[in-house]
């Protein structure tokens, strides 16, 4: 198993990201990915500069989308990150989150033919040899397709890309390699353990009440872009999210029920336990997502010492 982390613009400024992505190198993680979350951070911006500050691990934007940008732009950065990165660059590739691209004022429409378009082009633009781009490329830039429905998983599987499905709750990894294997029989081919990543939210600290509280606070600002069919696994509908986003507004991290911290893991515990799913469900890495902790380096710490060499 191969661990990978990522980060979000809520994780700290560029300049503290880039330090733990340079803590996350010296701890043996395998990759580290920044969101690329519309009116955030730019994940290419800080991307590059986690290249500049590290010499081994791998990076990338995780996810980019082919709404907020062309297709062009986005095989132009991923190009130039694997020139600066000599060779280390990946592509986090999906429909992103609909309600934020709505936010920025753009259209999510079309989801399945987009990403299928954007694939056939980028997988083009990104070899060696291609006459796309302006731009030498050495090698075969990677791609991971980051979605949640079924349908999306079951896509991956049959366009032979590499997936990274967000895990909410990580329960949800053997449905979700179903769905990707379905995909891959109708194609006539197998898959790839180590091109399926699981991404699994967690907050890890030696402070259980802060742990969670730090997940709280993360989970209920994303639980409105989450993946129904995944949240009726612990006992979500639309009504229970809107009314329990409500609840929340009013009286914060204490009135979250049990259930939500299911949607993540808060404890070492756990976390060992949820991976060992995913992997017996068939993921060869996983992606340890932000929150990670109220005590990002702390984090990244008790994940390499406690929780990697139990793989």
């Amino acid at each position: 198993m191969l661990f990978d982390v990522s980060f979000t613009s809520a994780s700290g400024s560029p300049e503290y990201i880039c330090g733990l992505a340079s803590r996350s190198e010296k701890l043996g993680f395998h990759s580290v990915w920044m969101a690329h979350d519309l009116l955030w951070d730019n994940a290419w911006v800080i991307c590059g500069a986690i290249a500049r500050s590290t010499s081994r691990i791998l990076v990338g934007p995780g996810i980019v989308n082919p709404y907020s940008s062309t297709l062009p732009e986005i095989a132009m950065a991923a190009a130039t990150l694997d020139n600066i990165s000599a060779g280390r660059s990946l592509l986090g590739l999906g429909p992103g989150a609909r309600l934020m691209l709505e936010e920025g004022g753009v259209a999510q429409t079309h989801v399945i033919g987009t990403l299928r378009a954007a694939l056939q082009y980028l997988r083009d633009a990104l070899k060696p040899g291609s006459k796309s781009l302006h731009i030498d490329i050495a090698r075969r830039i990677p791609i991971y397709v980051g979605c949640q429905s079924p349908k999306l998983l079951e896509c991956v599987g049959r366009w032979q890309v590499g997936a990274m499905p967000l895990l909410t709750p990580p329960s949800y990894a053997t449905h979700a390699m179903q769905a990707i294997r379905r995909g891959a029989n109708t194609a006539g081919e197998g898959v790839d353990r180590q091109e399926l990543i699981a991404s699994i939210l967690m907050s890890l600290s030696t402070n259980e009440e802060k742990s969670r509280e730090s997940f709280a606070k993360f989970i209920m600002s994303v639980l409105a872009h989450l993946s129904p069919h995944q949240l009726k696994e612990v006992g979500f509908d639309s009504a229970g999210v809107t009314d329990l986003l409500k609840t929340y507004a009013e009286r914060g991290w204490a009135a979250v029920p049990e259930k939500v911290y299911r949607l993540g893991v808060t404890d070492v515990e756990t976390c060992v336990k949820s991976i060992e799913v995913a992997s017996r469900a068939g993921f060869g890495r996983v992606k340890c997502g932000s929150p990670l902790g109220p005590d990002k380096e702390e984090a990244l710490t008790i994940l390499a010492n406690r929780v990697v060499p139990h793989f």
